[in-house]
């Protein structure tokens, strides 16, 4: 995805200022809230991956590991509020 549609950054703003998400995801969401933020992030990522400082598959796989861990631990979450138990591991990938 090249852009954060405009719907997400609207929620993550509105989610922080209603006091909705922990304090903690200010740092982790601010290279996406607003549109110069986006571009600092960018140009910070460019420059650190010229100076041979930044491993992009690194980060990327890091962050694709965040999200399925956090998507599994909902499913099962859900899982156990309709009383079903839950998957085994090798079920979850």
């Amino acid at each position: 995805m090249k852009e954060v549609p405009r719907s997400v950054t609207l929620d993550m703003r509105m989610a922080l200022r209603d006091g909705r998400a922990p304090k903690s995801y200010e740092r982790e969401w601010a290279p996406y809230i607003t549109a110069e933020s986006r571009i600092w992030h960018r140009r910070g990522m460019q420059y650190e991956d010229q100076m041979r400082r930044f491993d992009y598959y690194q980060v990327r796989r890091e962050w694709i590991d965040k999200y399925a861990s956090s998507f599994h631990r909902d499913e099962q979450e859900a899982r156990e509020a309709r009383g079903l138990p839950p998957l085994a591991p090798t079920e979850l990938y």
